[in-house]
């Protein structure tokens, strides 16, 4: 969007219809996605530099990857035919911490929304299963409220986010979760959903006062059980996603790791045991 130019009162009554347009897309009701690689701390101490820059853009990489290919469906007027619309989400990300966004919902078609919620939230599942077949251990957590988001001037403020950042901290284990103030109850119904009601492990560590609970998590194991295909990643219901998944669990749980590091990936391989109970399989070999 350019921004006219300045200079007498018809530009100026411009700029402020631009002002207004332009801030009517940052200020909004949106979801919010705060995305924390695991174990940062320890690749900064013991991996070079490069090594954990590489790692970062590995991750920028798979969120791109969404923000410029994923597709929801969507049925049209008859209610029977369908097409696909284009959908993207933005981000920031600062350190080991990367922050998602949809557009702000206007409420004007909710069945619109609906889809767009739902397309957020798988995508932001299928990223930490990427990201943890990769190597790179991802705790989630998904907000929903008013915030400011100005990508140009690096300004993220607002509930969603702080929902987005409580959700995300007091999480332990790889996986994600959503703010109990997230409106996810006819996602949480609906067939296929990417959230799943499950009692989200919470540290033991968490001050009476920053305790949530945290009833729905983002089912990200799904890709080895039965999902979407990732656009130019893994084969839709494929037995190759579970065994991949299953190699990686094997690989972080017999790494020389500290018992509360472990714990964290034995809270999401008990997560994932209980997805392979509770949703039948159709391998593709």
């Amino acid at each position: 969007m350019t921004a006219p130019g300045i200079g007498g009162k018809t530009n100026c009554c411009a700029l402020h219809a631009y002002l207004e347009k332009k801030d009517s897309y940052m200020i909004g009701n949106r979801y919010v996605a705060m995305m924390d690689i695991l174990g940062f701390k320890n690749m900064i101490r013991e991996k070079a530099l490069f090594s954990v820059v590489n790692i970062i853009r590995e991750l920028i990489d798979m969120v791109e990857k969404y923000e410029s290919s994923l597709l929801l469906s969507r049925r049209d007027a008859t209610g029977i035919k369908s097409h696909s619309v284009g959908f993207r989400f933005d981000k920031m990300h600062f350190s080991d911490t990367i922050v998602c966004w949809t557009e702000p919902f206007n409420n004007d078609d909710l069945d619109d929304e609906y889809l767009r919620t739902k397309a957020f939230l798988s995508g932001i599942g299928d990223i930490i299963f990427c990201g943890f077949i990769k190597g790179i251990p991802l705790r989630v957590g998904i907000g929903f409220g008013e915030s400011y988001i100005d990508i140009t001037k690096g300004i993220i403020a607002g509930q969603a986010i702080i929902d987005a950042y409580e959700a995300e901290k007091v999480q332990e284990w790889v996986g994600g979760a959503v703010h109990p103030n997230c409106p996810i109850e006819l996602i949480a119904e609906s067939h296929g959903s990417p959230i799943i009601r499950y009692p989200v492990p919470v540290k033991e560590t968490v001050k009476e006062n920053d305790k949530i609970n945290l009833d729905f998590a983002l089912d990200w194991t799904s890709l080895a059980v039965t999902h979407e295909v990732i656009p130019g990643e893994l084969n839709i219901r494929d037995s190759s996603n579970l065994r991949v998944l299953e190699e990686a669990f094997h690989n972080y749980l017999n790494n020389n790791l500290r018992n509360d590091i472990k714990r964290k990936y034995q809270k999401a391989q008990e997560f994932y045991e209980y997805q392979l109970k509770r949703r039948p399989r159709t391998l593709v070999h």
